[in-house]
Formats: C-alpha cells, structure tokens, sequence
C-alpha cells in the first residue's frame, strides 16, 4: 500500500461472505477485509469508547474534545514507540476487547484457510 492509498475507498467485502475462497484471495491482494454491519454496532461503538479512553487517558487525543471523535494533535504513535506500550497495555486489559474477537459472527472471518 501507498501513501496515496491510504486514502483510497475501503473495498466492502460483504457480497462475498458465503464464499471463504473469494475472501482469501481479497485479503491476499489488499491486506484486508472490510465488512458492514458484521457486528453489533452497540457493541463495536462500546468497545472504540473503551479504546478511546484509553488514548486520551494516554495523552493521544485533543484535550476538550468528545472521545467518541477521536481528535488528536499528538505526533503520530508507532509499535514499539515509548508511548506506545503503556496505552497499548490497558487496552490488553480491556475483556471487551478480547471478547470481540470472539462473537460468532466475528469467528466465521477466521475460518479462512489458504487456497489449495
């Protein structure tokens, strides 16, 4: 991907759902899937609350700004970046977080095998 990708459209992958082959591939060439609606909403916008808390507890978000936004003025953050650890360790903490990976509908996503 480049940087001028970055700010390129999200392929949606839900017409191929039901089919585990055509979603490898599209994972194998763009990195990703990207899927509407796959989980509750209620649920995902809990968990990016929680997520978020703890980027502003960590200093990442813009001081007097809603946390569900998300706005930052702080340079970016990279893994293995100093302050990258202490705020990455309490979203580890987060059951919420580990939870989500576990929902069902999540779960079918993680069937994918490589193609024969």
């Amino acid at each position: 991907m480049t940087t001028s990708d970055i700010s390129a459209p999200f392929v949606e992958s839900n017409d191929i759902l039901d089919n585990p082959d055509a979603l490898l591939r599209r994972f194998l060439r763009d990195g990703y899937l990207f899927v509407r609606d796959l989980l509750p909403r209620d649920d995902v916008l809990n968990l990016r609350r929680q997520i978020l808390e703890c980027c502003r507890d960590g200093g990442w978000l813009r001081d007097g700004t809603d946390v569900m936004e998300g706005i930052t003025d702080h340079e970016p953050v990279r893994e293995g970046d100093k302050v990258w650890a202490p705020v990455y360790e309490q979203i580890q903490k987060l059951e919420t977080f580990h939870r989500m990976k576990l929902h069902p509908d999540e779960t079918s996503i993680h069937t994918l095998h490589p193609l024969d």
